[in-house]
């Protein structure tokens, strides 16, 4: 997480949407994550009730604003073990309607949150989530956070894992069928104020591959 965090938050911040924030949850990280973001965002405490209800069973060590970035906030908890746990923290502490989750190493399209907010505005019946098109950015250019040149690494590895989500996709729509849309590195949710897993978040069985 280390080697990739900055480029990702630096990613995130430059978004064009008008009204979103950015929360980073350091899960028990023991590298250098947690100090990268103080310096470079010069993170500075922020209050917070510890009696307030949370979604997350990690304790939190502290919750950060930056002061060079309105949007950004990092909260630092203690690891339990998943995924899911670390989400739910970042979720007790969302101040918006919708939110986002995004794997610490993935970068964003520019127009990315615009687009896929487009189901939860547009459709009269209740969207509860919605995903983006993943793609593998080894052999791409990017800088300060931007992909500048999309391009297909042909390195072995790497090739074979956009040949495998590929090949998944045609075999499925061949078969007829559902193709899952909500990938575990982009996916985006409607308000939990409006969901009845409000009340217990995400599931704690979902855990990190």
């Amino acid at each position: 997480m280390e080697r990739s965090i900055l480029a990702s938050v630096a990613g995130h911040l430059r978004l064009d949407y008008q009204n979103y924030e950015v929360i980073i949850i350091n899960d028990g990280s023991t590298d250098r994550t947690l100090e990268l973001l103080k310096e470079t965002y010069d993170l500075v405490p922020e209050e917070f009730d510890p009696k307030k209800p949370l979604l997350c069973q990690g304790v939190i060590r502290g919750l950060y604003q930056s002061r060079k970035n309105e949007r950004l906030r990092v909260i630092d908890k203690v690891n339990c073990g998943n995924k899911a746990d670390a989400l739910n923290a970042g979720i007790s502490f969302a101040r918006h309607e919708l939110f986002c989750a995004v794997d610490a190493d993935s970068l964003l399209e520019r127009d990315a949150l615009t687009l896929i907010v487009q189901p939860f505005v547009r459709r009269f019946d209740p969207v509860v989530a919605a995903g983006g098109t993943v793609r593998v950015i080894n052999g791409s250019a990017f800088r300060d956070g931007a992909i500048r040149d999309a391009r297909v690494s042909f390195q072995p590895l790497v090739f074979v894992s956009n040949y495998r989500v590929f090949a998944s996709i045609l075999y499925r729509a061949n078969r007829l069928e559902p193709i899952e849309c909500a990938s575990h590195c982009l996916r985006s949710f409607r308000s939990l104020q409006n969901l009845s897993c409000k009340r217990g978040g995400w599931l704690q069985y979902l855990r990190s591959r």
